[in-house]
């Protein structure tokens, strides 16, 4: 029976994070939709969610605590993309903060580095083509991108694609539109794009 990171007797964990509220954006989307997956299960793993402030500073340490604690097989990080009309699987991040507007934090970080003498850029280790093929098939619209830009969540990914090559683990990232009234279909595509994760060779559950 392959290993797993699931704890003993439990399914293991699929850990999915949305941001909450920021800027002139009463609602994101990713919030919503990571909540609205909470406990549903996917190839043999279930579902988690943890919802992170817009926050350079705050945000990947309370992702950081969630992954400690839940130990999960994979994680997918969503984020809002304002400017973005489909869902979009983003292939690299970026040693860069560079924020057109503070974060929820009054903090604005111009040509900074996420991390100090870290590498310039992270690419996810996940098959980003297949995941977006799995969001198409459950409905909804969906490229790969090469740009998780300069803000919030770009510093996310960049320190969650590190803690994931260090600690055995898959991630991912995932921008949303700004589409309120498609929560149902984003969701059901971001179901299907953990499973399309999970399936990579060496990273499905053995119950699945």
């Amino acid at each position: 029976m392959k290993k797993t990171r699931g704890r003993a007797g439990r399914p293991p964990i699929v850990l999915v994070s949305g941001f909450d509220a920021f800027g002139a954006h009463k609602v994101n989307p990713s919030a919503l939709v990571a909540l609205s997956l909470h406990g549903v299960r996917v190839r043999g793993a279930e579902i988690r969610s943890v919802v992170l402030p817009t926050s350079f500073r705050r945000a990947f340490p309370t992702l950081r605590r969630a992954i400690r604690t839940l130990r999960p097989r994979l994680v997918i990080s969503l984020g809002l993309a304002p400017n973005r009309r489909r869902l979009t699987v983003v292939r690299i991040a970026v040693n860069v903060m560079d924020a057109r507007i503070a974060d929820n934090d009054d903090y604005r970080p111009v040509d900074r580095a996420v991390v100090a003498r870290g590498p310039d850029g992270i690419l996810a280790r996940v098959p980003l083509r297949a995941m977006a093929r799995a969001a198409r098939r459950a409905g909804a619209k969906c490229d790969v991108s090469n740009s998780a830009g300069t803000y919030v969540c770009n510093a996310v990914m960049y320190r969650l694609l590190a803690e994931a090559r260090a600690g055995g683990f898959a991630a991912g990232f995932v921008h949303l539109p700004p589409a309120p009234k498609a929560g149902a279909r984003m969701a059901r595509a971001i179901r299907a794009i953990a499973g399309a994760a999970l399936a990579q060779r060496g990273n499905r559950p053995s119950s699945g």
